[in-house]
């Protein structure tokens, strides 16, 4: 976990250093702000809340305990995609930038938005598996989940420097998720999870 804030930490002081301060980084950070931030939060809120409701489950038995896994990932995938194409609606018709006072000189804002907002379903996912990994005992996971992640936006900092610009770096951060999310399937097949779609929205444990 200290390795990890470290690297989160060079990545902040790389990308400062490459990209400095002024409007178009002003407009980077709220378009990450009202995004990838505000979701991971979320998210992260979601796992502490699901890690007792898998425990009670898995205590019971492994196979009930995916199954809530499955029922539970399945619901909040489906709201966050139609989190997700409600934000694009909003962004498409120009309402998100209205809403947060954005004013989106050369449509910087615009472009970052739209590319960070397919991350969200992916961040929906890698706290739910961290959530259930936990449950059964990996507390490493949640410290190394972000070492890829940083490693990679770090070694594009340092090698591509000068040559990289804000609208490329905000598609990196976004695919760079699926780094994280990668994170998680050594555990997945370790713990033999195979996850299956079985959305349920009627029982009282997926609203907890």
């Amino acid at each position: 976990m200290v390795l990890a804030k470290a690297l989160a930490m060079l990545r902040n002081i790389l990308q400062a250093r490459v990209f400095g301060a002024g409007p178009e980084v002003d407009l980077f950070t709220q378009a990450n702000n009202y995004s990838i931030s505000l979701f991971t939060t979320v998210c992260y809120a979601l796992c502490v809340a699901a890690i007792p409701i898998f425990t009670q489950k898995l205590l019971k038995s492994r196979e009930e305990g995916f199954r809530t896994a499955d029922r539970l990932i399945s619901n909040t995938l489906i709201m966050s995609l139609g989190l997700m194409g409600l934000l694009y609606v909003c962004h498409s018709c120009g309402l998100a930038e209205r809403l947060l006072g954005v004013s989106d000189a050369g449509g910087l804002f615009h472009f970052c938005f739209a590319v960070l907002l397919p991350a969200l379903p992916v961040i929906t996912l890698t706290y739910l598996l961290l959530a259930l990994f936990q449950s059964m005992g990996h507390f490493t996971l949640q410290g190394s989940l972000s070492l890829l992640y940083s490693v990679a936006l770090c070694g594009v900092l340092v090698l591509a420097g000068g040559k990289l610009d804000l609208k490329t770096f905000a598609v990196l951060t976004s695919a760079g998720w699926l780094l994280q999310l990668a994170m998680t399937f050594p555990y997945i097949k370790k713990e033999g999870y195979r996850f299956h779609f079985r959305p349920d929205f009627r029982h009282k444990d997926y609203w907890m």
